[in-house]
């Protein structure tokens, strides 16, 4: 969801002005910077990254965490995506779903996103975010943390498990 100012803009600082055009008072902390072992985890990580490299050791930085809570991981390509929904005792789990970055096929740029893949992403991250925070403050809540959802737009499907 870029604007044709954008072009040629860091993505981190055009979203910076998006978020700054659509929010009265935001408090953005942007680091441009490569993710290694000493940048920032918590209890709550959101995953969007396009490697496997930074989403493992995302993910590792997150499981070393005495306190650690969730970790939703978002991936997409083209038309289709997966977001993975990570609590305690499902890490085992995640990591069967982890492989090598030679391993991912290679495609044009123009071709390994969309801006409604990208929107589906979000808006299943946030919406398990909001289901976790629901059954935090309210156990007897009746929703739904699958551990995987995947989209598929050419055939309409959506899949959760």
């Amino acid at each position: 969801m870029y604007a044709n100012t954008d072009i040629g803009l860091r993505k981190l600082d055009s979203i910076n002005s998006l978020v700054n055009l659509l929010c009265d008072k935001p408090n953005i902390i942007s680091l441009n910077e490569k993710y290694t072992n000493e940048s920032l985890t918590g209890p709550i990580v959101f995953s969007c990254f396009d490697n496997m490299a930074a989403r493992k050791l995302a993910f590792d930085k997150w499981k070393a965490e005495d306190d650690r809570e969730l970790f939703i991981d978002g991936r997409m390509a083209l038309s289709t995506g997966e977001v993975y929904c990570v609590t305690k005792g499902k890490e085992k789990e995640y990591e069967r779903t982890l492989f090598d970055d030679s391993e991912v096929e290679d495609a044009a740029c123009s071709m390994k996103a969309t801006t409604f893949s990208g929107m589906t992403i979000a808006s299943i991250m946030t919406a398990l975010f909001c289901n976790y925070v629901g059954t935090t403050l309210n156990p007897d809540l009746p929703v739904n943390l699958s551990f995987k959802t995947t989209y598929n737009f050419p055939l309409m499907m959506f899949e959760s498990i």
